[in-house]
């Protein structure tokens, strides 16, 4: 991987905004079918996070940040702050 890769992959997994920081400790999550896990994250703000799925079928996130993994791929999960900061999490779903 290359410089401007892995500064692209940690703007991905970092977020900052109005003095609060979201991000993720790990730079990404593998999980296996049928083994849940909460996501890993460093937040300093106040309210809950709001967790979203790219794939589904691959894996949900909960409203706790809990990934259940259904079947092998990959999905991307979108991680929000209420002040608007974001971060995108990326899960390897094995089987």
């Amino acid at each position: 991987m290359n410089e401007q890769e892995n500064n692209n992959q940690d703007e991905n997994i970092q977020a900052e905004a109005r003095n609060v920081t979201l991000k993720s400790v790990d730079t990404t999550v593998r999980a296996k079918v049928g083994v849940k896990q909460a996501l890993n994250l460093d937040y300093d703000g106040a309210g809950p996070l709001s967790y979203v799925s790219s794939n589904t079928a691959a894996c949900a996130v909960n409203a706790a940040g809990q990934i259940t993994p259904y079947k092998g791929g990959n999905a991307m999960i979108t991680v929000t702050a209420p002040d608007a900061a974001e971060i995108k999490v990326p899960v390897i779903v094995t089987n």
